[in-house]
């Protein structure tokens, strides 16, 4: 008998928050959690910084004019962990299901563009926040990093922000990682500042990573209402530059399909999918963009899984070597590369792998030379 693959129930959804009220939209979110599970999903995903909200004013004037609504923003964003956090964990414990949240996440002075990872047992798995914040967002959100899969019962779980479906280094990262599950989180797409931003694109470019990657993608997005409209458009340029709306949630399936009728426009709801992860074989087999179906001998992706810090603590724990020490500790690395180069043994193998990592610790400790 060969291997049996997962088979989920997944939800995708498309809600409008209440904005920027970081409790309301919690707590708006939880209700969503809890109905999915009476529902019996095992997946929910959600929409790109569904708390507190979505930036809208960054796209209708100057960052200047902008900034009298960053401090009532960053005030509602959510840190991690937080009472916010704690009550999403509480819901999904509840009703036993996996949750992807968008969210604007505030570290420190900085706000950043992630989605939580939350597992059925209430427990925070992760984050992954949007590398690259896009056009003016960067007046907001910072630059993130945390690009990973998760492991579950029913396969591995990731996601991406709205313009990262756009970045081909980062999409084959995500299957490299052996994702097989993807939460694709976008804002609404009501904005008339061209085609781009408008819904065709944004659900080309997912349906386009579900072939690709061979995944599951649950495409969620939030709906732009007439309060924030109201609350952003102070001169009628500026009304003509939205409207209402904007909705779309679609669950697609590897071939590129949709699976079920998608959300759109001025719609507000949840959509379930009973999906078969064997399902993806079929492209595996046509189209494995991280197995047969590459050329490294001709493109290779460089990944650096390493998220950089602005600061590193050194602490009494790190090794801290005088010059003689290094000396004999490198003198003695080179000895066994000679010496496994001669033998081959893993005994030699083990060695040279333990200096190697003691000299990566050195690296990042640094040297005292004057002991």
């Amino acid at each position: 008998m060969g291997d049996i693959y997962p088979k989920v129930k997944v939800a995708a959804t498309a809600i409008a928050p209440v904005y920027w009220d970081r409790d309301a939209t919690t707590q708006k979110a939880i209700k969503y959690i809890l109905e999915a599970g009476e529902n019996g999903a095992n997946i929910i995903g959600f929409p790109e910084s569904f708390i507190p909200g979505y930036p809208w004013w960054i796209w209708f004037g100057a960052p200047s004019w902008g900034l009298r609504f960053y401090k009532e923003f960053h005030e509602n964003a959510v840190e991690i962990p937080s009472p916010t956090t704690e009550a999403l964990c509480d819901a999904a414990k509840k009703a036993k299901i996996y949750t992807v949240m968008g969210l604007t996440e505030r570290k420190g002075g900085t706000l950043y563009c992630s989605q939580l990872f939350i597992n059925p047992h209430g427990e925070i798995m992760g984050v992954h926040r949007k590398l690259k914040a896009t056009h003016v967002e960067r007046s907001v959100w910072g630059d993130g990093g945390y690009l990973q899969v998760f492991d579950t019962e029913y396969g591995k779980l990731g996601g991406l922000n709205c313009f990262e479906h756009l970045m081909p280094l980062t999409r084959c990262a995500m299957y490299y990682l052996g994702e097989q599950i993807h939460v694709a989180s976008w804002p609404a797409f009501s904005m008339k500042i061209g085609y781009t931003f408008t819904a065709p694109p944004a659900v080309y470019a997912t349906r386009h990573m579900a072939i690709e990657g061979s995944v599951f993608i649950l495409m969620c997005s939030q709906l732009i209402t007439k309060e924030v409209l109201d609350k952003i458009c102070d001169t009628p340029e500026k009304m003509q530059m939205a409207e209402a709306g904007g909705a779309w949630a679609e669950i697609i399936a590897p071939d590129g399909q949709t699976i079920g009728t998608p959300i759109t426009e001025n719609n507000e709801g949840i959509i379930y999918a009973d999906i078969d992860l064997g399902d993806s074989i079929y492209m595996k087999n046509a189209c494995d963009t991280v197995g047969h179906y590459t050329r490294p001998d001709l493109l290779q992706l460089l990944f650096n899984r390493e998220t950089p810090t602005p600061v590193i603590e050194v602490t009494s724990e790190r090794v801290v070597l005088t010059s003689k020490q290094l000396t004999h500790l490198l003198s003695n690395y080179e000895s066994l590369k000679k010496q496994i180069e001669k033998s081959g043994d893993l005994e030699s193998v083990n060695t040279v792998l333990k200096f190697e990592q003691e000299l990566k610790a050195l690296s990042h400790g640094g040297m005292e030379s004057h002991r």
